[in-house]
């Protein structure tokens, strides 16, 4: 059953007549953007990266082509205009990003957080996490302000840091007293704010996460409302909490909770947000405490006040039928706080002294609705020109090849933790890149199973000899599948003959055909490396390589013979049994090894871990966690159960997957489940806990899409458009809150994808855009059992491969550009609702 979509286009319910893109005033101010000038690159850094000899992150680093900005309100009262930004001027903003290679995404938290979160008081932390990565990545705006009427909610922090719940503890009536302990337990699963790994990145001030130096990192957390007795009522005891640790707070921090400290800059103490609404958390994080000319560039305010405003819980902050003056004073006190530089505007609609809120159908209303919406867009689109303007270097695939590479190098072996095991592995390579020339010529093969860690591994090394090497000669790297130029071997090619025919300084062109890049590739390794300028190739996971052009056949890849001034080393899989092109004996065979015969001098494999216990606890660390030895323990128990069949049992990928989840442990869970010892069968595990986090209908349509694009990725505007074609996504996720139109809001696919993110690839396509893949060719075999395969097909609600292929293939051809998809008769359901669309 299908319901077609019959509504007004949400520009005409303003008096518009047509999509913004296309009306002319629009166009007009467009036109008068100042045109985007490429400057001239840094040369002699394009030189150090070309050679292989920059390791500094901040200089390979590149600026993502991303806008993405946080609007900040209280909702009910600026719904009218959160519509119309999302109906009217979203879809001309991603037009003028196409145009400048930009992606655009507002990000909205009406809706997208599941009952779930709100169960585990968790709806102000992914806003806030949702900030944090609009400040980190937008080239643009990042933060806009709706200054309204509503101060809004003031929840109490989830995690109150230890020492400060003691001292607040001391302050409250038994009673009360008794109340927070039974809701509040200690988690000391954290580490100190020192001691956590470069991955525990404080977002804003550390005093106000209650992280500074010298701090335990351990704080009491709220536990879940599940926690509730049958017929018991949580907003009560919320309330009576909420009252004792505000009251405590005045008493134990005065100045810091006065309202004179809340307006002090300077004032960033833990205490405020016993005080201070979510709302006005977000303001001092988007707004107040960044740079200033973060503030004039890449923030802006939208500030309303009705002339005349009948008082209504949806529209002022209210208490017992009374307007609520604390609230109110709170939230005057704030906008003044708003730095004189910061873009704003002020607007004053007439209102109504009988009735709250904003009429579509009067004049005066429409035409406040036009202008905020005119103001938002041109200062959005006037952030994207200037971000697009910083983002503006002559391109040179050339070099940005070399330094993803690099960069990748780098990231990965910052994060490296040394074993026994690989200790042995790193040895044998540099003693071979040290070994003098001794005429024989022949590269050097590391071989591993899947998930051994040969990727991290070779980082190490790569790294390690770029800093012993300190600037001579040419270092060469490729991870081989992270970038469209390393994913097949004529791209491959092209691009290592470009890069050291200018490492080299050569004239010679790089030709296009494939058996002249063979041929060109060749020479260049024999004869262009020197005593002076020795050359080191490294080449990561050569079993990556599509089937184009027999790539993996490596006929292309000299590995005996080589010049005396020239290392290789290569790193693979072990071979599966039947494949038609097997890359490790391909390898063996270019090194002069019979089958069967010893490895010898010139070949090693990444066995299993030594000492997972470390390697654990390291992983943990760099996610500013630890465990309880009882939980240690069951870990130890899960690796030594795995199956020798299991291709990859107890390496350092279990050993990640398993961090993942156990970061999320506290101290006083002790062990929640039983840890799979399979690497397929945790990869399940976290699949079906995705499921429960982010609502299976989302999980399994972006896992099939990954897993049906993974060789040539898709963007993750792309992924957005596409589960907005899929009825079941929207009707899940509109579960709490319906949008003005068909849309999946970005939020939900940017917090599954942070989940998913150690086992992604992203890679740019030319265009501006990132296309996400997966990088563990586990998890591309494990999502296609668990979607497609016999066990896939006897879940509830199974779509299948032809089905997903279909959505691609629509949305990909355009099918439903320009007209209304029609509704199933849940998704038709969910938005006919009387609150929000009944006549849709």
């Amino acid at each position: 059953d299908v319901v077609f979509n019959t509504s007004t286009p949400i520009w005409e319910t303003v008096g518009h007549t047509a999509p913004r893109a296309d009306r002319e005033d629009w166009k007009k101010f467009l036109a008068a953007l100042p045109s985007v000038e490429e400057r001239e690159r840094d040369a002699e850094l394009d030189g150090r990266i070309l050679r292989g000899h920059e390791i500094v992150v901040a200089n390979l680093e590149q600026l993502k082509r991303v806008v993405r900005f946080l609007v900040s309100s209280t909702f009910t009262d600026t719904n009218e205009e959160r519509n119309l930004f999302l109906g009217d001027v979203m879809p001309a903003l991603q037009l003028l990003g196409r145009k400048l290679k930009l992606e655009v995404f507002m990000a909205e938290m009406r809706w997208g957080i599941r009952k779930e979160a709100g169960d585990q008081h968790l709806t102000a932390e992914i806003c806030m996490r949702e900030l944090a990565r609009c400040l980190r990545e937008s080239v643009g705006i990042s933060y806009v302000f709706i200054a309204a009427q509503k101060y809004g909610f003031r929840p109490f922090p989830r995690l109150i840091p230890e020492k400060l719940f003691t001292e607040l503890l001391e302050k409250m009536a038994d009673k009360d007293r008794t109340l927070l302990k039974e809701w509040f337990k200690l988690d000391e699963n954290a580490l100190p704010g020192d001691d956590a790994g470069e991955e525990k990145k404080w977002e804003g001030p550390r005093e106000f996460y209650g992280t500074a130096p010298g701090a335990s990192g351990r704080f009491y957390v709220l536990q879940s409302q599940s926690k509730l007795k049958e017929g018991e009522d949580w907003w009560p005891l919320f309330e009576r909490m909420q009252v004792s640790l505000r009251g405590a707070a005045l008493t134990c921090f005065p100045y810091e909770t006065s309202e004179e400290g809340l307006r002090d800059p300077a004032n960033k103490h833990f205490a405020q947000r016993f005080v201070i609404s979510v709302t006005e958390e977000e303001f001092k994080r988007g707004l107040l405490w960044v740079s200033p000319q973060r503030q004039k560039e890449q923030t802006l305010v939208l500030q309303r006040n009705f002339k005349e405003q009948a008082p209504d819980k949806d529209w002022i902050d209210m208490i017992d039928g009374k307007v609520d003056t604390a609230a109110q004073q709170l939230l005057s006190r704030q906008i003044a706080m708003i730095p004189p530089h910061v873009p704003t505007s002020t607007y004053t609609p007439p209102g109504d002294s009988n009735k709250a809120g904003l009429d579509k159908q009067k004049p005066e209303d429409r035409a406040y609705l036009r202008k905020v919406c005119d103001d938002f867009g041109e200062s959005v689109a006037k952030s994207m020109a200037q971000g697009a303007q910083k983002l503006a270097v002559t391109r040179d695939e050339t070099v940005d090849e070399a330094g993803h590479h690099l960069l990748f190098a780098v990231v990965r072996a910052d994060k490296f933790c040394d074993t026994e095991t690989t200790g042995k592995v790193v040895a044998a390579v540099q003693e071979y890149l040290s070994r003098r020339p001794d005429g024989s010529g022949q590269a050097f093969v590391v071989h591993g199973r899947s998930g051994a860690g040969k990727t991290y591994l070779m980082s190490k090394i790569m790294v390690g000899h770029i800093e012993e090497r300190a600037g001579k000669g040419c270092v060469v790297i490729r991870f081989l599948g992270t970038s469209p130029a390393s994913s097949a071997v004529q791209p491959l090619l092209s691009s290592l003959c470009k890069q050291l025919r200018r490492c080299y300084d050569k004239d010679e062109q790089v030709p296009s055909g494939f058996k002249e890049l063979k041929a060109y590739f060749r020479k260049a390794v024999a004869e262009w490396p020197s005593e002076e300028q020795p050359l080191t190739l490294f080449i990561d996971s050569v079993d990556q390589l599509d089937d184009s052009n027999a790539g993996r056949r490596l006929e292309w890849l000299p590995m005996s013979g080589l010049s005396p001034h020239v290392r290789l080393v290569v790193s693979t899989l072990p071979d599966p049994d039947n494949a038609e092109f097997q890359c490790l004996a391909q390898l063996r065979k270019g090194l002069g090894l019979a089958d069967g015969a010893s490895e010898g001098s010139c070949i090693v494999e990444v066995e299993t871990i030594s000492d997972h216990i470390r390697v654990l606890r390291h992983l943990l660390k760099l996610q500013g966690r630890t465990l309880t030895p009882e939980q240690e323990a069951a870990v130890d128990a899960a690796f030594l159960l795995r199956g020798e069949n299991d291709d990859a049992a107890g390496t350092p990928l279990w050993l990640t997957i398993v961090a993942q989840f156990l970061a999320l442990w506290t101290s006083y869970d002790g062990v929640k489940f039983e840890i799979n010892p399979s690497v397929r069968g945790l990869i399940k595990d976290l699949f079906e806990r995705l499921e429960t986090t982010h609502g299976k209908h989302l999980v399994r349509a972006v896992l099939a899409f990954l897993t049906l694009c993974r060789r040539s990725g898709v963007s993750e505007t792309e992924l957005v458009h596409l589960l907005s074609l899929d009825d079941d996504v929207l009707a899940d996720i509109y579960e709490w809150w319906v949008p003005s139109m068909r849309t999946c809001p970005p939020l939900v696919l940017t917090m599954l994808l942070a989940e998913l993110a150690p086992y992604l690839s992203r890679r740019g396509d030319g265009s501006g855009q990132q296309l996400v893949s997966w990088y563990h060719r586990q998890f591309w075999e494990a999502a296609e059992e668990y979607l497609f395969g016999e066990s896939g097909q006897q879940r509830e609600g199974f779509i299948s491969r032809e089905e997903r292929h279909t959505q691609l293939a629509d949305f990909f051809a355009g099918k439903w550009a320009g007209k209304a998809k029609p509704y199933s008769a849940w998704l038709s359901e969910r938005v006919q609702r009387p609150q929000f669309c009944p006549g849709e």
